[in-house]
C-alpha cells in the first residue's frame, strides 16, 4: 500500500511531506494550522509539489537570505489557496551604506506591479519595523518551484539595483577622502583668493577640520552613513581628535556646541554655514602646487587665547568703575563678570566687534554674534562699542601690534559674504 504524501505528527510537533519531515510551530494546538519553517535548501525535495495538492490547513514559510541584509529579510508562505510575499526589516539590521528607505521603495515599486501590495512603516520600542506583503496569484496547478521561479528574478534585480548605489556610495567616499587629503586651509584660502577674517578662520582649518564641518555638522551630503564612513577614513575616531576639532571650530566661531541628555550637540553658525556651503562648492577646482600657501602671523586661536587669558588683569587696570570697587567683595565680583563674558566669546565675536569699531557693515553671517553682544554689553543699540567692546579692541590691538596696519585683517569684508555668494544659490 502506498504510502500518503502528507502525515502529521502531532506528538512531535512535526510535519512528513514525502519522505521528509520538517518542524511544526505549534500554532496548530489554538489556531489548527499546520505551519512548517524552512529554507531554499530544506525545501529543495518538494519543489515539484503542486500548490493544489496542499492539505488545507497546512502553510510553507520559506524564508529567504539576502546578500544585503545580515538575516533572512524575505519570508514566502505557501497554502492551498493563498501564495503571499513578505519582508520584515528594521532599520537596526540594515548595514549598507545605501539607505534602507531606498532599498523598501525599490522593493514596493516592483512587487505592486505582480501582485496585491501593502506595505506599512511601525515604532516597535524606538526602533523603525518596515512591513511589506503582496499575494501572488498562482493555479493550483503550479508547483512550488514555479512560485521560486518566479520571485529570484524580482529579488535579484532589486539586489542589482541596491548594490549599483552601494558602488556610487562607496565612489562618493573615495572622491571625498582623496579631496580632502590633498587640501588644506591655507589652500583653500589661496584658491578662493579670500582675504581678512574669512582667511584667517579658513587659513586654520585643517583636513580633519573641514570633514567635520562638512560632514557631521552641515551635513553636505544627507546619507548619515557616508558622512560618517568619510570622517572615519580621515581619522575622526582617534583619541581626542574630534574633541580638540570640535573645540577649535567652536572657538572660530563656526559651529556651535551645547548639551542635552548628556550628548553633545553641534550645530553650525551662519558662518560655518556659509563657509561649508563655498569649500563644498569649490573644493573640486582646488590646485595645492602653484600657490604661495601664504601664512599669516594672525593666529585667530591664539588671539582669542591670549584675550581670554588677560581680560581680568586689563579690566582691573583700565576699568574706572571696577577699580572703584577695589578692596571690596564687589570688585571681584565685577572683574568675575566681565571675565565670565569674554570666556563665551569666539573669534566671529571680536571680528564683529572690530567691524563695528572701524564702522565697517556687519555682514549676514555675524548677525547672531552682533546680537549676542549687544545683549551682554560689549555694544550699544546704534552700534557703537561700550566699554566692554573697548577694552577687546585694545587687547585685540596690543596683540597685533600695529593698530591701523594689522586691524583691518581680522575684518570680515563684504566681498566674502553671502551677498556675494547667496546660500540657497550654491551648490548642496
Amino acid at each position: 500500500m502506498r504510502r500518503p504524501e502528507f502525515e502529521v505528527d502531532e506528538t512531535h510537533s512535526r510535519v512528513r511531506i514525502r519522505d521528509k519531515w520538517f518542524e511544526m510551530v505549534d500554532t496548530w494546538m489554538t489556531e489548527g494550522l499546520f505551519i512548517v519553517p524552512c529554507d531554499l535548501r530544506s525545501v529543495t525535495p518538494i519543489r515539484d509539489l503542486k500548490l493544489g495538492k496542499l492539505p488545507e490547513k497546512l502553510i510553507i514559510e520559506i524564508s529567504i537570505t539576502s546578500k544585503l541584509c545580515k538575516k533572512p529579510i524575505y519570508l514566502l508562505s505557501l497554502s492551498r489557496s493563498e501564495v503571499k510575499f513578505e519582508v520584515n526589516l528594521s532599520e537596526e539590521e540594515w548595514s549598507l551604506l545605501t539607505p534602507i528607505r531606498y532599498f523598501i521603495d525599490e522593493l514596493a515599486k516592483t512587487l505592486v506591479k505582480v501582485g496585491e501590495f501593502s506595505g506599512t512603516m511601525r515604532k516597535d520600542e524606538g526602533k523603525t519595523i518596515y512591513d511589506l506583503s503582496c499575494k501572488l496569484s498562482f493555479s493550483p496547478n503550479q508547483s512550488i518551484e514555479d512560485v521560486i521561479s518566479f520571485l529570484e528574478p524580482i529579488v535579484t534585480s532589486v539586489s542589482e539595483r541596491v548594490n549599483a548605489k552601494e558602488q556610487e556610495y562607496k565612489e562618493l567616499i573615495d572622491r571625498w577622502t582623496f579631496l580632502l587629503e590633498k587640501v588644506d586651509g591655507p589652500s583653500i584660502a589661496d584658491s578662493l583668493k579670500l582675504y581678512g577674517a574669512p582667511r584667517l578662520i579658513v587659513s586654520k582649518l585643517c583636513p580633519v577640520m573641514i570633514a567635520y564641518l562638512l560632514f557631521r555638522v552641515c551635513r553636505i551630503i544627507e546619507n548619515h552613513a557616508v558622512c560618517e564612513n568619510i570622517l572615519e577614513r580621515l581619522g575622526i575616531g582617534r583619541v581626542n581628535v574630534e574633541e580638540y576639532t570640535r573645540l577649535t571650530l567652536r572657538d572660530l566661531g563656526l559651529i556651535e556646541v551645547s548639551r542635552s541628555d548628556s550628548r553633545i550637540k553641534v550645530s553650525p553658525t551662519r558662518a560655518g554655514e556659509f563657509l561649508a556651503k563655498v569649500i563644498s562648492s569649490t573644493i573640486n577646482n582646488i590646485e595645492v602646487e602653484g600657490y604661495s600657501v601664504r601664512r599669516l602671523n594672525i593666529d585667530p586661536i591664539k588671539l582669542l587665547d591670549y584675550i581670554r587669558r588677560n581680560a581680568m588683569s586689563y579690566a582691573a587696570i583700565h576699568s574706572p568703575k571696577i577699580k572703584r570697587y577695589r578692596g571690596t567683595k564687589l570688585y571681584r565680583e565685577r572683574l568675575l563678570e566681565f571675565h565670565e563674558k569674554v570666556m563665551k566669546l569666539n573669534f566671529t565675536h571680536i571680528i564683529a566687534l572690530v567691524n563695528t569699531h572701524l564702522e565697517m557693515a556687519i555682514p549676514f553671517e555675524l548677525r547672531n554674534e552682533e546680537a549676542h553682544l549687544l545683549s551682554n554689553g560689549f555694544i550699544s543699540q546704534n552700534r557703537r562699542l561700550r566699554p566692554y567692546g573697548r577694552w577687546i579692541i585694545s587687547m585685540v590691538e596690543k596683540y597685533l601690534r600695529k593698530k591701523a596696519l594689522l586691524l583691518i585683517l581680522v575684518a570680515w569684508p563684504p566681498k566674502h559674504s553671502s551677498s556675494t555668494y547667496p546660500l540657497d544659490t550654491l551648490p548642496p
